[in-house]
C-alpha cells in the first residue's frame, strides 16, 4: 500500500488494542536519539504523542523509566503529548499518572489544543508543563483577524499559568512574525522542514545550530 500517513492506521491500532506497542517502540527511539545528541554535546528534546489507552491501560510510567535507565538518558530530553479527549476519558487517574510523570521531571503537553471540550478547565485541572495550538487556528491566522485573536489571547493565558506555547502550522515568514510578535515560544512547520528520517533530522539540528 505504500507510505501510509499515521491518521490511516493509527486508529486501528487503537481499536485493537495495539497501541501501546507502537508507542513502547516511539519512547525507546526517542529517547536513544537524545541520549546520543546529549552524549555529543548537542541535546536536542524529542516529543511522543501519546493514547490515553497508554496512560489508563498500560503501564506508561514504567515503561518510561526502564527505557531512561536503558539508554542512561536524561529525563528533560523526553517529552510527552496527548490530546485533550484523551483527558477526561479517566480525568482522575490521568491527573496522577500525569503527576507522577512530572515529579519524574518528564514534560508533558497538550496536544492540539482547543479542539476538545471545556479546553481551558483543563489547564488548571491537569498538570502539564505546556500546550499545542491545533494547526486549524495558527495555519490561515495571517488573513484572519479573529484567528489572530484566538492565538494571541491563548498565547497569553497560557504564559499567565507559566505554560510553554508551541504553534503547529506555521508555513509562511508573515505567520512565523505574528507568533514572534505575540511572544509564542516554539513553532512546529513546514517552514522550517517537511519530515525527515533520523539521520537528516540530526544534520537538520547540526546546521541550524551552526548557523546560529
Amino acid at each position: 500500500m505504500g507510505l501510509l500517513r499515521p491518521d490511516s492506521f493509527i486508529p486501528m491500532l487503537e481499536k485493537s488494542g495495539l497501541i501501546y506497542r507502537l508507542t513502547e517502540n516511539m519512547i525507546d527511539q526517542a529517547v536513544q536519539f537524545s541520549s546520543l545528541r546529549r552524549q555529543q554535546g548537542s541535546p536536542c528534546p524529542v516529543s511522543v504523542n501519546v493514547a490515553v489507552s497508554d496512560l489508563v491501560e498500560h503501564d506508561l510510567i514504567e515503561t518510561v523509566k526502564r527505557t531512561l535507565e536503558h539508554y542512561h538518558a536524561d529525563e528533560r530530553d523526553l517529552r510527552l503529548e496527548m490530546t485533550e479527549t484523551g483527558l477526561i476519558s479517566e480525568p482522575s487517574r490521568v491527573r496522577w499518572i500525569l503527576q507522577d510523570l512530572q515529579n519524574m521531571g518528564i514534560v508533558c503537553e497538550i496536544d492540539d489544543f482547543g479542539t476538545g471540550y471545556s479546553s481551558i478547565s483543563y489547564l488548571s485541572d491537569f498538570p502539564v508543563n505546556g500546550i499545542k495550538i491545533e494547526r486549524m487556528f495558527v495555519g490561515s491566522m495571517s488573513g484572519d483577524k479573529r484567528l489572530r485573536s484566538i492565538v494571541s489571547s491563548t498565547i497569553n493565558l497560557a504564559h499567565e499559568l507559566d505554560l510553554h506555547v508551541v504553534a503547529e502550522g506555521p508555513e509562511d515568514h508573515e505567520t512565523l512574525n505574528i507568533l514572534r510578535e505575540y511572544g509564542c515560544d516554539y513553532a512546529q512547520g513546514y517552514i522550517y522542514t517537511q519530515p525527515l528520517t533520523r539521520s537528516d533530522f540530526s544534520g537538520f539540528i547540526d546546521t541550524w545550530r551552526s548557523k546560529a
